[in-house]
Parts: structure tokens; sequence; C-alpha cells
């Protein structure tokens, strides 16, 4: 895929908003184009919100009663930028293809148009697109509600190399427990002194002028430390993975990394023209529960565990029985040196952060 000269998962973000509004603006006999979701962006790049009417349909006739859409859309500046160019659009027309395809097969979608077209009433429909704010409260970054009600689906988007939903962040201990015990169930006590024994030269205080060997010298005993409890965290998987008592915390870890345990989300991932999609009902744990796991640790480099599953799927209507297998999720830990303006000019800190991680055939999107 092209490189382009803004974030691509911003850029997603304006275009499933705007093919989920055309879909209730074409009214739900008529598919949605790419002319469609232009003409809306067009609109609301220069306002940032716009309002259409579209009049119900009874019995193939149009009725005098309308309802009422809008759209709103908060993007960073470079997406805006991007957009607005139209020639730039066609840079991103996989992303277009894979916005269309979900609205025009997305049943739920389909049916509360269907029947806020039909019902000869005046519905007021509002649609969000923003991934900017208040993204602690929320995993949605497409939020659309019928009457103030959020009757769909709120969708979770995510673009081909954005696999992380969601994130345990700083180097201390408690966040390792936190992570591997609390959330998961393994016991890593044991590699508490050696942990905090990797840390002992390290100072998150510490500021750099570059981001050279001395911030990377810090970061190294991030890594150091990372290590330690990485590993610990795979011994205690050679006994525990295929435990009930691990599938059962694996399940709501998964669950409420991606959706906040919010009920309404679904996470949807736009891949190459296509997208995947899981709404983490109660057949996601189910499959959780069916599933066979296996492990592999990484230590060298930056740490990672990476968890796989064999989920079997019986015989039906006349469908012989078959395995899925492959990659469930991966956690992994990831060091950086983000930058702080100062009144001398710019410095650089060290940080650390655990990333969960779905990939691309992660079994995830096929449960």
């Amino acid at each position: 895929m092209p490189k382009i000269e803004a974030n691509r998962g911003d850029v997603a973000e304006a275009l499933m908003g705007a093919a989920v509004c055309s879909k209730f603006k074409n009214r739900p006999t008529e598919p949605v184009k790419k002319s469609d979701i232009d003409q809306i962006l067009d609109s609301v790049l220069m306002s940032t919100i716009v309002h259409y009417a579209a009049p119900d349909i009874i019995k193939n006739v149009h009725s005098n009663v309308t309802d009422n859409i809008t759209f709103k859309l908060a993007l960073p500046g470079k997406a805006i930028a991007f957009l607005k160019q139209t020639n730039n659009r066609e840079l991103v027309k996989d992303l277009y293809d894979s916005v269309i395809g979900y609205v025009n097969s997305n049943k739920q979608l389909f049916e509360a148009c269907k029947n806020i077209s039909e019902n000869n009433q005046k519905n007021e429909i509002q649609v969000l697109s923003d991934g900017t704010t208040d993204q602690k409260g929320t995993k949605a970054d497409i939020k659309t509600k019928i009457d103030g009600k959020e009757v769909l689906k709120q969708i979770s988007l995510k673009v081909d190399g954005g696999d992380q939903f969601a994130q345990l962040s700083g180097p201390a201990w408690e966040t390792q427990l936190k992570l591997f015990t609390e959330h998961l169930g393994l016991n890593i006590s044991s590699a508490k002194y050696e942990y905090e024994k990797a840390l002992e030269k390290y100072d998150s205080t510490a500021k750099f002028a570059d981001r050279g060997a001395e911030s990377n010298q810090m970061i190294s005993y991030l890594k150091d430390a990372a290590r330690v409890s990485y590993k610990a965290a795979g011994m205690a998987l050679a006994s525990q993975i295929n435990s009930q008592q691990f599938k059962d915390k694996l399940g709501k870890f998964i669950r409420a990394g991606a959706t906040l345990n919010d009920e309404n989300i679904e996470l949807v991932k736009l891949t190459k023209g296509g997208y995947k999609s899981q709404s983490f009902e109660k057949e996601f744990e189910q499959a959780i529960n069916s599933m066979r796991f296996s492990y592999s640790v990484s230590t060298t480099g930056d740490p990672k565990i990476q968890i796989n599953a064999e989920l079997p799927i019986p015989a039906e209507n006349g469908k012989p029985a078959k395995k899925l297998t492959g990659p469930l999720i991966q956690i992994r830990a990831k060091f950086e040196a983000p930058s702080v303006k100062t009144k001398s000019g710019k410095v650089y800190g060290t940080y650390m952060r655990n990333y969960i991680e779905a990939p691309s055939n992660s079994l995830i999107y096929k449960i």
C-alpha cells in the first residue's frame, strides 16, 4: 500500500463515519458507493458537521415525514489536509473498499436503516467519527445514535498494522503484576527481586539531548527488567496455559482490553479492501473455552509472548469438521524515548509500555 502523509487509522475513521452516514442517507435499498462517501467528505471537511434530511419510504412511495441525519467529524490536522486534496483519496482506495464492504453487508446497520425509513416517524440519527477525544473512556471511534440511543454496535476501528487493542504502561513492578498476575492469573512473584535489581540504575526522570547512546543505555535497563518478568510469565504458562482458570481470565482480559467491558462495542479491522470483525458476544468466550493453547516466549530484542490457539469446528450442514489454528494475541514490551518540550529546547525521556495485540491473522477475527 502507498505511504501517505497522514495516519491511515485517522483517515479510515473519516471514511467509515461518512460511509455509515451515507447508509442512513441513501436508505437501506441503495448501496453505498465511493461517490456517496466523497460527497459527504467534501462537505464535512469544510465545516466539521453536516446535516441531511431523508424522507421515509412507505410502500415504495416517499413520505412527507423526514429523518434528520447529522455527521460530525473530528480528525487530526494531517488527516484533514490529506483528505481535502481529493487526488489523495485514490491512495487509500483499499480503505474505501473496506468501509463500503462493511456498511453494505452489516445486517444490524441494514435493519436499523430499514426500520427508521419505514416507520413513518421523524427520527434523529447522529454519526460521530472521533477517535481523538475521550480515548480513556471508550473504545468507540465511530459512534452512532438513533433518537439519542446507541441502537447499533459502536465501532472500534483498526487498519492493517494497527494490531494493538490494549496496553499497560510504566516500568513499575506493580504494572507487571497487574498484567500477568491480576489479569492472567500467572504467578511471577519469584521474579520481583531480579526485576527490581535490573532497574536499580534506571532513572525515569532523566532527560537527554537526543535519542543517542545515553538514552539507549537507560532503555537497556528497562529491557533487562522486562526480560525477567516475561520469562517468569512464560514459565508460569507452561503449567497453566490450558487450565480452565487461565481460559476464563484470558477471555475476560481480551474482552476488557478491546471493549472496556462495553457490550455495545464491535472491533472492526480493515484489511486489503476487506474487513474482519469481532462483537464479543457469548460465542466468543465459548470459543475461548473450546480452544487448545500453546505459547512462545522471546526475550531477545523486545520481549514478547505469543499465545497460539487451535479451535476444533464440528461438522455441520454437510460441511466436514475442521480445525482453526493460528495466533490469538501477542503481549509485547515496547520501549520509547518520547520528546518533551522545555524552555531550553526539546529533550528526550524514556518509557516502557506493554502492548496487547491481535495480529491480522488472529483467531479473534475468526470466531
